[in-house]
């Protein structure tokens, strides 16, 4: 009982720092970034976002980032039906229970995940090689046929943790990280990578799959767009409550323009019912003038009436997957899409909110209770 009355106590101390010092100072912070921006594309004065942010970040002690992100300062109201950033991890907790089960850990697992998608048809990426553990493994003894290419990440945890692709080019080769694009050009970097996720965990080596020409025309050539489709347990039925395209910004960009533009990419929304693709009606690249820029450029390319590609088949794979790990309240699945066919890269148990609300609105209330709307 002790510890529990000092907890609300510290807790109480925190809110009134936050509030009284902490709130003030972050929301000059942002208003500074994003204020001129905001004013100029939406018409809301500086000094009326400064007064919304400030009052929504003292009265829930919420960052002004969120208010920004989610674009809180158009409905105050509405902020009780966000789960934030770092609620995130208790909500999992919450809904999955407080034990890991067999299924968390399968889809830890990218080998033991794969077996059991290919058991009820899931389309998964074929492993052409196993490097264990603290193996000693020269990369330019791996097969790789010439003018092809092949995937390697570590077996458990997330996906793009070290990542890389490699690519043969007559006698040499050239890798392209998964995180940020970036060049491995000379054969000790590539070794280091390779090395680097090998003290840490088995690596797994696939072949490289590529873009759909939807998506090669707006994306680099060595990173891939993925789509992530969002399902939840609803008693003994399952349910797709969100859906979302990743797409890194493509390299035909001016850097210099856009300094931040190779670590960054553009969330577009996917309609749960038809697949049809549009703008992320609250997207935080749009906080940033520049990266605004990007997200027309891109839009303009697609078009407004493209549908993502196989969505019937990805749709019902995803609520398939949610039934074979049903011991899970919600998964987060990564497909990525070739000419040929989909692939379902993973599934997370952990798959955040922030990006999931910036596209679908609140968790609360749509998702968490659905009849509350």
């Amino acid at each position: 009982m002790v510890p529990l009355v000092f907890w609300y106590l510290i807790q109480m101390i925190l809110a009134m720092r936050w509030r009284w010092s902490f709130a003030t100072i972050e929301t000059e912070k942002l208003i500074k970034a994003h204020g001129k921006h905001i004013a100029s594309t939406e018409g809301l004065p500086i000094q009326e976002q400064r007064d919304l942010v400030l009052k929504l970040s003292r009265r829930y002690c919420i960052h002004p980032f969120s208010i920004y992100q989610f674009r809180l300062y158009r409905d105050p109201n509405g902020a009780l039906d966000y789960i934030f950033p770092h609620e995130a991890v208790q909500l999992h907790r919450l809904k999955n229970g407080p034990i890991r089960t067999p299924d968390h850990s399968a889809l830890q697992d990218k080998l033991e995940f794969s077996t059991r998608a290919k058991k009820v048809g899931l389309p998964s990426v074929d492993t052409v090689h196993l490097l264990e553990q603290h193996q000693n493994v020269n990369p330019f003894e791996l097969e790789i046929a010439d003018q092809e290419a092949v995937f390697l990440k570590t077996r458990t945890g997330y996906r793009g943790k070290g990542a890389f692709s490699l690519h043969k080019r007559e006698d040499q080769l050239i890798g392209y990280k998964l995180e940020d694009g970036k060049t491995l050009a000379a054969p000790g970097q590539i070794k280091a990578a390779l090395d680097n996720m090998l003290s840490s965990d088995d690596v797994i080596v696939q072949p490289l799959l590529k873009n759909h020409s939807v998506f090669e025309k707006i994306s680099p050539p060595n990173q891939a767009v993925i789509l992530r489709v969002v399902t939840l347990r609803n008693s003994d039925q399952a349910s797709i409550c969100s859906a979302y395209l990743r797409v890194p910004v493509n390299q035909q960009l001016d850097v210099t323009e856009f300094p931040s533009a190779r670590k960054s990419e553009v969330l577009a929304k996917v309609d749960i019912a038809t697949g049809e693709i549009s703008r992320n009606p609250s997207s935080s690249l749009n906080l940033d003038p520049k990266m605004s820029k990007t997200e027309d450029w891109l839009f303009s390319i697609l078009g407004g009436t493209e549908i993502v590609p196989f969505w019937e088949e990805i749709s019902r794979g995803s609520l398939i997957g949610q039934r074979e790990f049903s011991s899970l309240w919600g998964i987060g699945w990564d497909w990525m899409i070739t000419q040929k066919q989909p692939y379902l890269l993973e599934g997370n148990v952990f798959w955040g909110v922030q990006k999931l609300q910036e596209v679908s609105g609140g968790l609360v209330s749509s998702i968490l209770w659905p009849g509350r709307k």
